[in-house]
């Protein structure tokens, strides 16, 4: 048996983002309470619109930030775009062991356009210098 599918999670983890530093924008559809863990400890999860991407487990601060964009009731998060990140100063048990964050999708930047290289003068044009 392969190691990989005995670490398999059901849940979004950093590796499954295409670019965890930059970050990946889904659609929200629902945030449900899942039962995790061998002990069925109660947690909030966060599904996606976008096939085939894990739910995302909910700590409280990730909870926090969804509320301060999007309101209070959870109802209201549905359609709603959010980016997904890896953040490495994330500690646990006095740590640094690193996680998943949420924010505001940032603004797509305008490619900037390669510099046009000026036109060559014509040379089928009179001299227009007049010598005094």
């Amino acid at each position: 048996m392969k190691v990989s599918t005995i670490l398999a999670s059901n849940w979004l983890k950093k590796d499954d983002l295409s670019d965890p530093v930059g970050g990946e924008v889904f659609t929200i559809s629902k945030v449900t309470e899942e039962l995790v863990g061998s002990d069925q400890q109660s947690k909030w999860a966060m599904h996606w619109k976008e096939r085939g991407v894990l739910p995302m487990l909910l700590n409280k601060t990730n909870l926090r930030l969804l509320a301060s964009m999007f309101g209070d009731d959870t109802d209201d998060w549905r359609g709603k775009e959010v980016e997904v990140y890896h953040d490495p100063t994330i500690s646990y048990g006095g740590q640094l062991v690193g996680g998943l964050r949420v924010r505001p999708p940032r603004p797509v930047q305008p490619r900037a356009r390669p510099a046009q290289p000026r036109p060559a003068p014509r040379q089928d044009l009179p001299d227009d210098d007049v010598g005094f």
